[in-house]
């Protein structure tokens, strides 16, 4: 290997000549000397970068679940975890439909988190409520009061800072004084979960 030099005794190279071997220099400014680097360590290092880019970029964590099979009772006055027990997508199959109905992030950043209930009837001005949980505690809320006795949707949205392993839930609660059913469909009961970055 060369002797330590000035950067500007060093002959530049063509980079159509460049060889994984070769060796460049780089001042080191703190410590006062010039330190050297095989263009093979720079490759690697900028092949990582670009590849975990690319991979954000192109196959982001996304998930759309939903109830598919039988209306879920909810009872009056109680919190309860709706079952979404099927899938439109899920890229990194980050989503449990089968056994916690949850999903559990992979990757840390931010998430845009959608949520929905299709309730199949209610009591005029009762409270019906759509929760976002994350580790099993309440963070987001969405309220609607019902207006008659008629279906109703109540929604909830939110960006959450996700760290991996953390997970998230749709939760759900009513107030009528009685049981109240969340109706079994894609389009009104569901989950949707896009990372951002």
């Amino acid at each position: 290997m060369p002797e330590d030099k000035k950067i500007s005794e060093y002959t530049e190279l063509a980079q159509a000549n460049i060889a994984d071997a070769d060796v460049g220099a780089v001042a080191d400014i703190s410590a006062t000397e010039t330190k050297k680097f095989s263009w093979s360590s720079v490759k690697g290092a900028l092949k990582t970068y670009f590849d975990t880019i690319y991979a954000a970029i192109t196959d982001p964590s996304r998930v759309r679940a939903y109830m598919a099979t039988t209306d879920q009772t909810i009872s009056n006055d109680t919190l309860t975890k709706i079952q979404l027990n099927a899938k439109d997508y899920d890229s990194q199959d980050e989503f449990d439909e089968v056994t916690n109905f949850r999903f559990t992030a992979k990757k840390t950043g931010y998430y845009l988190i959608l949520g929905s209930l299709y309730w199949n009837s209610a009591v005029d001005q009762c409270r019906l409520s759509t929760y976002i949980y994350k580790n099993g505690s309440a963070c987001t809320v969405g309220v609607t009061n019902a207006s008659g006795t008629s279906v109703t949707f109540s929604r909830v949205s939110d960006i959450q800072y996700l760290n991996a392993n953390d997970y998230i839930e749709l939760w759900g609660y009513q107030n009528s004084g009685g049981n109240i059913s969340i109706s079994a469909n894609t389009i009104g009961t569901f989950m949707a979960i896009h990372k951002l970055f």
